[in-house]
């Protein structure tokens, strides 16, 4: 917009000094404005090609960007999606992990009470044979104290009669 309102200037100008040239009937001054207008003409030229050029050079580099963009939200795309899959695929391994550890807890529960049962039981005999042994002992002190006592007994009577006698 800019070039086009600066080729216009510059004709207008060009055209105005033409014309008061003409009027002046100074054919130097008419043909330093056609010159100026020629030179003037030959920049706008040159501006409107390099104006094609850089439109061009922005074409491609709206392109390029367009593509970057495209390969860039693919590459998001496909990030979110493997993201996803690590997500399930650790979900997973969490629920089995949990599966796991929920039977290793059952099975630890269940040896545990397995050994307090056992353990239980051999306290239990234990205990009983303790009480038993102790019964056995006291039958057996009772039943060697009494044989012992019958045997004083008999020795002392013995002794007793053997006294006697003499």
């Amino acid at each position: 917009m800019r070039i086009i309102t600066t080729f216009i200037a510059f004709v207008l100008l060009s055209y105005g000094n033409a014309q008061t040239a003409l009027e002046v009937g100074n054919t130097s001054d008419l043909k330093k404005a056609l010159d100026r207008s020629s030179k003037a003409i030959e920049e706008v030229k040159s501006l409107r090609s390099e104006l094609r050029e850089a439109n061009k050079k922005n074409a491609i580099l709206s392109s390029a960007l367009e593509g970057m963009q495209a390969k860039v939200s693919s590459e998001i795309t496909r990030s979110q999606e493997l993201q996803a899959q690590n997500e399930r695929a650790m979900n997973l391994a969490l629920d089995e992990f949990k599966k796991k550890f929920d039977d290793q807890n059952k099975t630890v529960e269940a040896v545990q009470s397995s050994l307090d049962e056992k353990f239980n039981k051999q306290l239990i005999f234990f205990v009983l044979g303790l009480v038993l042994f102790v019964i056995i002992a006291l039958i057996a002190t009772r039943s060697a104290t009494k044989k012992g006592l019958d045997q004083a007994n008999a020795s002392w009577n013995s002794f007793q009669e053997h006294l006697l006698k003499k």
